[in-house]
């Protein structure tokens, strides 16, 4: 049961990320499909470059992700940071597909909700988990 939970925190963990990515990659796609609609996207909602996000969800998918997903498989390091970063570019953002609203591009306040929602149900289910094991 705890293994679920743990690899359930990674993915928690991870879900900012794949958010992040998917909005650059949608808002590329308008940019290079209609540039008037990007600049307005652009001048209503405010750059999606914002440092201090990109630096939390970076930290969040690559390190800290590490840590649940090393206790829910106890094997060596190396290889939990092999499987991190195969969970963390092919399979979270399949999931994230999936939740992402259609049609829509989330901007930065949207993004920052998400990353906090996620790394607090992340942090949850971590110590939850932490005390069934």
């Amino acid at each position: 049961m705890e293994i679920a939970i743990f690899i359930l925190s990674t993915v928690f963990f991870q879900l900012p990320f794949a958010f992040f990515q998917h909005s650059i990659r949608k808002y590329k796609r308008l940019e290079s499909y209609n540039p008037m609609e990007s600049l307005n996207y652009t001048v209503n909602n405010g750059q999606l470059d914002n440092m201090v996000l990109k630096i939390v969800i970076f930290i969040s998918g690559l390190m800290i992700a590490f840590f649940p997903l090393w206790k829910a498989i106890n094997i060596h390091w190396i290889f939990v940071v092999f499987i991190n970063l195969i969970m963390l570019y092919l399979l979270t953002p399949f999931l994230a597909f999936a939740i992402y609203p259609k049609n829509r591009i989330l901007n930065v306040k949207q993004l920052s909700f998400l990353t906090i929602t996620c790394l607090v149900f992340a942090i949850m289910l971590f110590l939850i988990a932490s005390n069934l094991s």
